[in-house]
């Protein structure tokens, strides 16, 4: 797996930042738009401290309890 220099990176997670806090775009739309990995944005934003939803069915009335 390649990795990306730390000037990169350090770049790559100043634009990732604003898309998910701001915007509040989900990873994969980041990843799309940024052209890297899903995991890549995963991991950023653990390094980041940024909430980000969790995945998987929602609570609610159509909830398949």
């Amino acid at each position: 797996m390649a990795r990306f220099p730390v000037a990169k990176r350090l770049e790559l997670e100043a634009r990732i930042h604003p898309m998910i806090e701001q915007e509040g775009l989900q990873q994969w739309k980041v990843a799309e738009q940024l052209n890297i990995s899903v995991d890549f944005v995963e991991k950023a934003c653990r390094r980041l401290g940024l909430a980000t939803q969790r995945t998987g069915p929602r609570s609610g009335e159509e909830h398949p309890d």
